[in-house]
C-alpha cells in the first residue's frame, strides 16, 4: 500500500487518506481519477477501516466496473465482496432481494430496448398511429418522464403544448401498466422502483444505508435527479459519501443528467470537503488551456484551474469556414499535405458531433480518393 501512495502526487493522495464525512473531488480531465478512487477504496481495507462487504462504488458503465475490480484485486483480498457496478445494476440486486415490497415479484422480467419497442409498436399499431418516426419520440418523451421521475399524467401538464403530447402520454400510461401485469420492468424503472422502494419502506431503505459504510461514486457529474435520490439515501447512516466528477465534463443532460447535482451537493452535505485534481496528465499544455479559456465562460462551474505540464508537438490551428461543405474539403485538403509530409492515415481522426455530419466529410476524402474508416456508427454509404 505505502508503495501505491508514493505513486500519487501532493493533489491525488489527499482525497485517498480523507476517510471520514462526504467528499466532493472536482477531477479535470486526465487527472487520475481512477487511480484516486480505487486507492481510496484499497486504503479503507487496508486500514481496517472498512470491510470489504461494507464498500459500495458506483461506476458509470460496466467497462469502468470490471476495470475497478480488477485493479482492485489486484491491491486488497476479497475485493468481491464489495459492490462495485453500474448503478442500474446496483438497483437489479436490491430489487432481486426487495421487489415484492413494491408489488413484483422477486423473478420480475428486464425489458431490453427491443422488447420495450415491440410492446410500444403494437400500442401504436392499435391505436391506428402511421406518422413517420413516432416510435422513437414517443420512446424519447417516456424515457425523459421517467428520468424526471414523473407519472404520465404530470408529464402531460408540464409539456401540453407539444405536439401529440395527449397520445404520447396516453401510451405512456398504457405501457406502464402493462410492465406491471407481465411483472417486468425497464432499465428506466430500476431506478424508479429503486427509489420508490425506499420512499414506501424507510426499513428497507435503512437496511441498506447501514450496510453500506463507505459509498463512492464516478463521472458523478452524470447522474440524473433519481440517480442523485437514490445514492443520497443510501448515505444517510454514515455520510461517507466520496464523489468523482467533473462539471466541465458533463455532457448527457439529453438523458437527464443534471450538473445541479455536483453544483448543488454541498446543500445535502454541509461538511462537505471539496479536493480538486487540477494536473491533466493526458493532453499537452496548449490543448489544456484552449480548452480552459472556452470552458470558463461557463457561468454555473465550480473553479478550477487546470493545468499540464506536457509539452506540446504541434501548434492548434483555429479555421473559420462559412459552410460545412467548405469545412470539409479544408480538411481533405489538409490531409493531403499531411500525406505529403510523411503522415500515414492512422494518425488522422476527423472527429464531428452527430452521424449525419459525417456525409459531407465522406463526399470530399472519395473525391479526394482518401481511404476511411467510420468508427462508433455506421458510414453514410453504408446506410442507403
Amino acid at each position: 500500500m505505502e508503495d501505491f501512495l508514493n505513486k500519487l502526487n501532493s493533489e491525488q493522495i489527499l482525497p485517498v487518506l480523507e476517510t471520514q464525512g462526504p467528499v466532493l473531488v472536482i477531477a479535470g480531465a486526465g487527472s487520475g481519477k481512477t487511480r484516486v478512487l480505487t486507492g481510496r477504496i484499497a486504503y479503507l481495507v487496508e486500514k481496517g477501516l472498512a470491510y470489504p462487504e461494507q464498500i459500495l462504488a458506483i461506476t458509470f458503465t460496466n467497462k469502468a466496473s470490471n476495470e475497478m475490480r480488477e485493479r482492485l484485486s489486484k491491491m486488497v483480498d476479497n475485493a468481491d465482496a464489495m459492490w462495485i457496478c453500474t448503478i442500474h445494476s446496483m438497483c437489479v440486486r436490491i430489487l432481486r432481494r426487495e421487489a415484492d415490497k413494491i408489488g413484483y415479484n422477486k423473478d420480475f422480467s428486464i425489458y431490453s430496448e427491443s422488447d420495450k419497442e415491440l410492446v410500444l409498436k403494437k400500442l401504436i399499431k392499435e391505436k391506428n398511429i402511421t406518422e413517420d418516426g413516432f416510435i422513437k419520440t414517443l420512446k424519447t418523451h417516456i424515457s425523459i418522464a421517467k428520468n424526471k421521475g414523473v407519472s404520465a399524467d404530470r408529464y402531460y401538464i408540464e409539456n401540453k403544448y407539444v405536439q401529440n403530447i395527449g397520445v404520447i402520454c396516453e401510451c405512456f400510461s398504457e405501457y406502464e401498466e402493462i410492465l406491471l401485469k407481465n411483472n417486468a420492468m425497464d432499465f428506466d424503472d430500476l431506478l424508479i422502483n429503486t427509489q420508490k422502494l425506499f420512499a414506501q419502506n424507510p426499513e428497507t431503505c435503512l437496511k441498506y444505508s447501514e450496510r453500506f459504510k463507505y459509498i463512492h461514486v464516478d463521472e458523478f457529474q452524470d447522474t440524473n435527479k433519481i440517480q442523485y435520490e437514490i445514492i443520497r439515501d443510501l448515505a444517510t447512516v454514515h455520510q461517507n459519501i466520496f464523489v468523482v466528477g467533473d462539471d466541465d465534463q458533463s455532457i448527457y443532460a439529453f438523458r437527464g443528467a443534471t450538473i445541479v447535482n455536483i453544483l448543488n451537493f454541498e446543500n445535502d452535505f454541509p461538511n462537505t470537503k471539496i479536493i480538486r485534481l487540477e494536473e491533466n496528465y493526458r493532453c499537452p499544455r496548449d490543448i489544456v488551456e484552449v480548452a480552459l479559456s472556452v470552458i470558463k465562460n461557463n457561468s454555473q462551474r465550480h473553479r478550477k484551474n487546470v493545468f499540464s505540464n506536457k509539452e506540446s508537438q504541434y501548434r492548434i490551428e483555429n479555421w473559420i469556414c462559412y459552410s460545412d461543405l467548405e469545412e470539409a474539403k479544408e480538411v481533405a485538403e489538409e490531409i493531403e499535405r499531411l500525406f505529403d509530409l510523411g503522415f500515414e492515415a492512422k494518425d488522422i481522426v476527423i472527429l464531428f458531433r452527430t452521424n449525419s455530419q459525417s456525409r459531407v466529410y465522406e463526399n470530399e476524402l472519395l473525391i479526394h480518393s482518401i481511404d476511411y474508416k467510420i468508427l462508433g456508427g455506421v458510414g453514410f454509404y453504408e446506410r442507403i
